[in-house]
C-alpha cells in the first residue's frame, strides 16, 4: 500500500516566476506567477495526478520539482535528499533518478538521430557502460515499450505519432528511474493509441516500481489511472483528494466545474448539485486577483471575504484537502449558488440517476470525456 510508504519527492512552499517584461530603471519588473506556494508529496509507488487549465502552472511545477527549471522560492526533497539548490555531480546523479516525458514527441526527439541513438543518449552521458552493452539495453528497453528492435535505425519521421511517444517513454526509462513526470503524454495522441500507451504506462510501473506525476487537462483520463488527483488554478492547489472522493465528493467550486465540463461523463454517484458552470476567462498571472483567485469567476463567491482573505489547503476529510473558505458550507448547501446549475441538454447528457451504472473500460470513459478543460 503506497499510503503506508514515506514521500519519494515532497516540495513544500514551492514558488516558479518569470520575467514578464524588460527590466526598468526605477520600476519593479512585471513578473509571471506561474507557480505559487505549492505543498505536495507523492510517495514511492504512488500516481498523482494533476489537472487544470491551460496556463495554470501544471507543466511548469513538474519541470521544478525535478530541477529542469530553477525554483524561485520554496524547497524540494527528493528521497529525504534536499535537492532545492543542488549543482554539479549531485545534479548528474539526480538525473538519473528523475524523468520528463514530454507531450510532443515530434519536437522532443531530434529528427537528425536514429532512434537507437535517441534512446542510448542518457546511457552515453552517464557513461562507464561499453557500446556492445548499451545497444542490448536499448534493444530491450525498446522491446519493453512495444518497439520492434529493429526499428533502432530508423528517424523518428519514419514513425507514427505512438510509436514516437513510446520512443519518448522508452529515453525517459532507460536510466531506470524512481521518478517520472508525463507532461501531457496521451494529449496529443488518437483515442485508440491514449488507451494503448496508458496501459502501456501502468504496466511500467507495475514492472520498473515507479513513481509518476501524470499531468493532464483531462480529468477523466486523470480518473482512470490516478492514486490522488490535485486540481490546479492560476499557480496553486485548490484541492487534493483520493481519485475516487474527488470524482465523488468535489469540494472546492473549480473542482466541480471541472467535472462539470464532461459532457457525457457524470459518473454515478455524482452530486448534481455540484455541477456548475465556471464563467469568463481566467485572469492574468501577472496581476492576480487578491484573496482567493478564482472569486472573480466562482458560482458561491462571498465578496466580503473571498475577495481579500487567501485560502490555505486544510483536511476535510480523509486525504481530502480543499483550499476555499466555504466549502464545508457548499458541501452542506447553507452557500447559495449565483449562477444556474448546468443543465442537461446539447452537448451533455442526462444525470446518471441515483444507482445507476458508468462505464468501467478505459475506451469507455475517454469516449465519453470531454478533451478540453472549461
Amino acid at each position: 500500500m503506497t499510503q503506508d510508504r514515506a514521500p519519494l519527492i515532497e516540495v513544500r512552499n514551492l514558488g516558479q516566476r518569470f520575467r514578464a517584461g524588460p527590466t526598468r530603471l526605477f520600476r519593479p519588473t512585471p513578473q509571471v506567477i506561474a507557480v505559487d506556494g505549492v505543498d505536495l508529496s507523492i510517495r514511492e509507488g504512488e500516481v498523482v495526478g494533476l489537472v487544470g487549465e491551460s496556463g495554470c502552472g501544471k507543466s511548469t511545477l513538474g519541470r521544478t520539482m525535478i530541477r529542469l527549471l530553477e525554483p524561485t522560492s520554496g524547497s524540494i526533497t527528493f528521497a529525504g535528499q534536499d535537492i532545492t539548490h543542488v549543482r554539479g555531480k549531485r545534479l548528474r546523479a539526480l538525473r538519473r533518478d528523475v524523468q520528463f516525458i514530454f507531450q510532443d514527441p515530434s519536437s522532443s526527439l531530434d529528427p537528425r538521430r536514429r532512434i537507437g541513438s535517441l534512446v542510448a543518449e542518457g546511457l552515453e552521458i552517464r557513461g562507464g557502460i561499453p557500446a556492445a552493452q548499451r545497444a542490448e539495453m536499448v534493444a530491450e528497453m525498446l522491446e519493453r515499450v512495444g518497439i520492434d528492435p529493429a526499428m533502432a535505425r530508423r528517424y523518428p519521421h519514419e514513425l507514427s505519432g505512438g510509436q514516437r511517444q513510446r520512443i519518448g517513454i522508452a529515453r525517459a526509462l532507460i536510466l531506470r528511474p524512481r521518478f517520472v513526470v508525463t507532461d501531457e503524454a496521451v494529449s496529443a495522441l488518437d483515442l485508440s493509441v491514449q488507451s494503448k500507451i496508458l496501459n502501456l504506462l501502468r504496466e511500467l510501473k507495475n514492472e520498473l516500481n515507479l513513481t509518476y506525476l501524470f499531468i493532464s487537462h483531462d480529468l477523466a483520463v486523470v480518473h482512470h489511472v490516478a492514486d490522488r488527483i490535485g486540481v490546479m488554478y492560476l499557480g496553486g492547489i485548490v484541492e487534493l483528494a483520493p481519485a475516487a472522493d474527488l470524482h465523488d465528493r468535489p469540494l472546492h467550486p473549480y473542482t466541480m466545474s471541472l467535472i462539470s465540463s464532461i459532457p457525457q461523463g457524470r459518473l454515478a454517484g455524482t452530486d448534481l448539485r455540484r455541477l456548475v458552470r465556471v464563467e469568463g476567462d481566467p485572469p492574468s498571472p501577472v496581476d492576480p486577483p487578491s484573496g482567493c483567485r478564482f472569486h472573480t469567476r466562482c458560482a458561491f463567491a462571498q465578496p466580503e471575504r473571498c475577495a481579500t482573505e487567501k485560502p490555505v489547503l486544510r483536511q476535510l476529510g480523509p486525504g481530502h484537502s480543499v483550499a476555499c473558505h466555504f466549502a464545508q458550507e457548499i458541501a452542506d448547501g447553507t452557500v447559495p449558488m449565483r449562477s444556474a446549475p448546468v443543465p442537461a441538454g446539447k452537448g451533455t447528457a442526462a444525470p446518471v440517476a441515483p444507482g445507476g451504472s458508468a462505464p468501467d473500460g478505459l475506451s469507455d470513459k475517454l469516449n465519453v470525456a470531454t478533451r478540453h478543460l472549461p
